[in-house]
């Protein structure tokens, strides 16, 4: 066990512990853990006199340590530290982040130099940053220039005695962000000791642009502005470069790890490994503009190792690519800030290169017996998972963040230590990354001439905290209705930001179109009581125009108000009274009583103050219930909303079952993300029809609102028999908005069960709670008719809690908009254990949960409501543990079609091994994680090969695939199955 010392986190003074709770023997080669063990700790005061205060990353590093924290909306304070001769240049960069709503600050290294003491210009600056985040408010810091300007401080972390002069001195900018203590307590010129005491919380976000002339300046600023203001079209392109670090390992699988993981859809991301990690390929890959580089790599200060050649000066100066986003590197020395690195290369580089870098001043650490994840490699994941999922998209604040789940483990000889010091970021510090595609701005706005409003929306929707900006630097913030009001403007010219958003800079020159309109709603709306909206218009018209005034939710009128303008006269303030009864979303129409005509229409999203609850999850003692049994049973809900819960009632009953209790009441607060349980006996009934259900009637209230919950149905297993639903008669568990069951078509008999949405969106019908083993079979006759182009789709679900995982997704692909993809009755075999990527333990409660998405008017073509012929049909359901074969004639026996081996396979061969009979057609597809299709075989089993193919996934389309994971989708007459492969190589 190690305790470590305590830190200031802001106003939070923190201390660790880590315990190593497992002891492994050498000898017999085993880890032993103990049943339990018993920490004490004794407390006394701090010796430390740094009196801090919060700042926003404090605030979110102590938010991730489950403290309690004040996260209100503040404006970021931003300091910019540059040579005297490089204000000029950054002038630009300056203007910008004003525009953004930042509150800057700008010193020079000259004037820090002469008003602060310390024993060398790295500490007089520290003292500067420290005074600018404890009496500004500054929560960004970028240093503007390289080493030879701004003194970087050198870090000791361990003597790695490797024999590279230098190389345990790590050039580490953290010193400028933690700015607890002094990193030299013991006075040896040694900083970052133990014994030292540093500080390993950061105040500050930190970043530097390593520039050494006006020209590097220029070059940085003009590629953080253009990207930033989104000036470019695509920022989807993600590239992995993966080199084996060694020969006995297999490192792509780290990247392929994080991308299957944490990238979203958004970003389409290819990797280049082994021999296709060239420089031809990096090239080719890199001037398709990539939003996000990952590489993992051997480097020194000059060179960034590809498996088959180098990116180097050389390579830099022949770029020809428009603008990439960061790049991430794992390699040693890559981002040595005190050299003219790589890194600083691609950086600096005019036009082209990169606008940020996060990488290693010294030595990266890997694992020469670990396949996929070395030391860094960890550093990377979490990278990624703050990147993508936390969506800190700031690229400096993530490598701060990045660091904290590892400080309990940087004491002693400790690598993580090493890592934690010399992951720099090169670039600005309030550089922000697009990891969605860039929403566009919309704006209105109309002038009386003492006041100027402005009403601004996506399009759609109000933007609430866009950033209007005035060419008299004056700013101001957009409400929750997406609009603001700016007295005596004396500015034409305007901006708007707003993380996520493309700038946009607009004069107002003249007046918009008749019928602009603002709408102030109260910042909370409590669910079904009247209140009064605040609605102003002008009338540009030359005649008088009688109006009226429609708030609209779902098309139903919930307020309404009529009245007269006069020729080009504001109206008064009008409140309007309406009621709310339960959707978020709200239309405000201007109508032109004479001509019918609506002037204009605003979508509002309302603060709406219902409470919600959410099952998390449910655990039974004995599953699948038992006639004539009685067993154990606990519910955990969730509060979801944002409101704390004062009192919640929950009420259960059941025809097939005796619940003790069956009445539950809370009375204290459960406060947002909080859980509660019931915890129930059940009793099964004897001689059940129907499958057994559970209803949970929800009664709860926050300070704002009563609401009593439609009653939640859960429908269970019954027995050890499988699971199966043929959909001839009405099924209870299957009554949901959007499904029905049809006569169109059935695989069997007359029914089935289809998707018949009437508006967009995501239809969800959950089937009957299963016990989840690793033998457990899912199966179902598919057929479906949907348009070859767009985004509809039908995806199978794995529910355990709050927690989903997709296995399958069948939906539209091609791009023949007025076309159809379709395919007659099929049976999809699903193992669940093959296809999760999380699997719950054995014996845990899941739901399977059909999604139907519903994405957008296809001309006629996917009138689902309308046109019976197209849509998703299912019929035969069945669940079956184990080899479970029924060979009654209404039901398709479950045996497998084909076997495939090996697996994993090291050579990219696998072999298939049909079941059907000589002659029969069969097709096989591979798909890979995302669900693209990589090759298809279509023939017929031949027995003179004994029934084997040989599938070839080394190669596509003179492509290697990479290692990982893999499916195949065996299809024969009237069966489609799924199989996981893993290819390592």
């Amino acid at each position: 066990m190690y305790v470590g010392f305590p830190a200031n986190c802001g106003s939070k003074n923190i201390g660790y512990v880590a315990v190593y709770s497992a002891t492994y023997s050498a000898k017999d080669n085993s880890l032993s853990t103990p049943k339990e063990f018993k920490i004490e700790l004794e407390l006394k005061s701090s010796t430390r006199d740094f009196s801090s205060v919060d700042s926003y990353l404090t605030k979110e590093i102590q938010a991730s340590l489950g403290l309690d924290v004040n996260r209100t909306e503040e404006q970021h304070g931003y300091l910019l530290i540059y040579p005297e001769a490089f204000a000029s240049e950054y002038a630009d960069l300056v203007n910008f982040r004003k525009a953004q709503g930042v509150e800057v600050f700008t010193i020079t290294v000259e004037e820090i130099l002469t008003s602060y003491e310390g024993v060398d210009d790295a500490e007089k600056i520290r003292n500067h940053i420290i005074s600018a985040y404890q009496n500004d408010g500054v929560d960004f810091v970028t240093l503007g220039a390289d080493v030879d300007h701004i003194q970087d401080r050198r870090l000791w972390a361990f003597d790695c005695n490797y024999g590279i002069p230098d190389e345990n001195h790590i050039p580490g900018d953290i010193y400028y962000s933690c700015l607890d203590g002094n990193w030299n307590s013991n006075m040896n010129e040694l900083y970052g000791e133990d014994d030292d005491e540093p500080d390993y919380f950061p105040e500050v976000v930190i970043a530097r642009i390593p520039a050494n002339s006006t020209a590097d300046v220029r070059s940085v600023v003009t590629k953080i502005l253009n990207y930033e203001k989104g000036t470019y079209e695509d920022y989807s392109v993600g590239l992995g470069l993966s080199m084996n670090l060694w020969p006995t390992s297999n490192s792509v699988l780290a990247q392929q790890y994080i991308e299957e993981m944490y990238y979203p859809d958004f970003i389409d991301n290819t990797i280049l490994w082994d021999d296709d990690n060239s420089n031809y390929n990096a090239n080719l890959m890199w001037n398709e503009n990539p939003n996000i580089i990952q590489h993992t790599g051997h480097c020194s200060q000059n060179v960034m190792a590809l498996q088959n050649g180098h990116i180097n000066e050389q390579f830099v100066n022949q770029m020809t690519n428009d603008y990439s986003g960061i790049l991430y590197s794992i390699g040693c020395w890559a981002n040595a800030i005190d050299f003219n690195s790589i890194a600083e290369k691609l950086l600096n580089v005019d036009n082209h290169g990169i606008t940020a870098f996060v990488g290693n001043s010294r030595y990266g650490w890997g694992s020469p017996s670990a396949d996929a994840f070395g030391f860094s490699e960890f550093f990377q994941k979490e990278y990624a998972r703050l990147l993508f999922h936390e969506e800190k998209s700031i690229i400096a604040e993530s490598n701060a963040l990045q660091k904290i789940p590892f400080i309990p483990y940087l004491s002693g000889i400790s690598v993580y230590k090493w890592i934690a010091y010399e992951l720099n970021v090169i670039g600005d510090s309030y550089f922000n990354l697009f990891i969605a595609e860039p929403k566009e701005f919309t704006v209105e706005y109309r002038s009386n001439g003492a006041v100027t409003e402005f009403y601004v929306t996506d399009g759609e929707e109000a933007v609430a905290g866009a950033v209007l900006y005035c060419s008299d630097e004056s700013t101001f913030i957009t409400d929750i209705n997406g609009t603001v009001s700016v007295e005596d403007v004396t500015s034409e010219s305007f901006s708007l930001y707003k993380k996520g958003f493309r700038f946009y800079e607009f004069e107002t020159t003249q007046e918009s179109e008749t019928g602009f309109i603002t709408v102030e709603f109260p910042e909370i709306v409590v669910p079904q009581e009247e209140h009064n909206a605040t609605i102003r218009f002008r009338n540009s018209n030359e005649t008088q125009l009688n109006w009226q005034v429609l708030i609209t939710e779902n098309e139903a009128i919930i307020g309404q108000l009529s009245g007269v303008a006069d020729l080009s006269s504001d109206t008064d303030y009008i409140d309007i009274p309406f009621n709310q009864p339960s959707d978020e979303v709200v239309q405000i129409s201007l109508i032109d009583t004479d001509s019918n005509l609506t002037l204009v229409a605003r979508t509002i999203t309302l603060n709406l103050a219902k409470p919600e609850i959410q099952q998390s999850s449910i655990d039974f003692v004995q599953y699948p219930l038992v006639e004539g049994q009685s067993t154990r049973c606990v519910i955990t809900y969730s509060n979801t909303s944002d409101y704390p819960i004062n009192s919640l009632d929950l009420t259960l009953s059941s025809e097939e079952m005796e619940l003790t209790p069956s009445t539950f009441t809370f009375d204290e607060e459960l406060l947002p993300n909080e859980t509660i349980s019931v915890d129930f006996v059940l009793e099964m009934l004897n001689d059940i029809e129907n499958l057994p259900t559970l209803t949970i009637e929800k009664e709860l209230n926050n300070q704002y609102y009563y609401l009593a919950v439609e009653a939640e149905i859960l429908t269970f297993s019954l027995g050890d028999q499988p699971l199966f639903e043929g959909f001839e008669e009405e099924v209870e568990w299957a009554d949901v908005e959007g499904w029905e069951r049809v006569s169109t078509f059935a695989y069997e008999d007359e029914y089935s069960l289809s998707c018949r949405p009437t508006e967009f969106g995501t239809f969800d019908l959950d089937l009957p709670i299963v016990t989840y083993t690793e033998d457990l079979n899912f199966s179902f006759q598919y057929k479906f008719k949907m348009p070859m182009y767009g985004k509809d789709g039908f995806s199978v679900y794995v529910v355990n809690g709050l927690t989903s995982e997709r296995i399958l997704f069948l939906g539209s692909g091609g791009a023949l908009r007025y076309d159809y993809i379709e395919e007659d009755w099929a049976e999809y075999n699903l193992t669940l254990s093959e296809l999760l990527l999380n699997r719950p333990e054995e014996g845990t409660p899941i739901t399977i949960r059909f999604s139907f998405e519903y994405y957008t008017a296809n001309s006629s073509i996917n009138d689902y409501a309308g046109n019976e012929l197209i849509g998703v049909f299912f019929d035969n359901m069945r669940f079956d543990y184990g080899d479970y074969t029924d060979n009654s004639n209404s039901v398709v026996e479950l045996n497998s079609q084909f076997t495939s081996y090996p697996n994993p396979s090291n050579d990219g061969i696998i072999n298939i091994k049909h079941y059907g009979k000589a002659g029969s057609e069969y097709s096989i597809e591979l798909y890979n994680l995302k669900g693209q299709k990589i090759k298809t075989i279509k023939d017929r089993i031949n027995s003179s090969d004994k029934g084997i193919t040989q599938l070839n996934i080394n190669q596509y389309d003179k492509v290697k695939l990479p290692s990982g994971v893999y499916f195949i989708r065996y299809k024969s007459f009237d069966k489609v199955e799924t199989k996981k492969i893993l290819l390592l190589k």
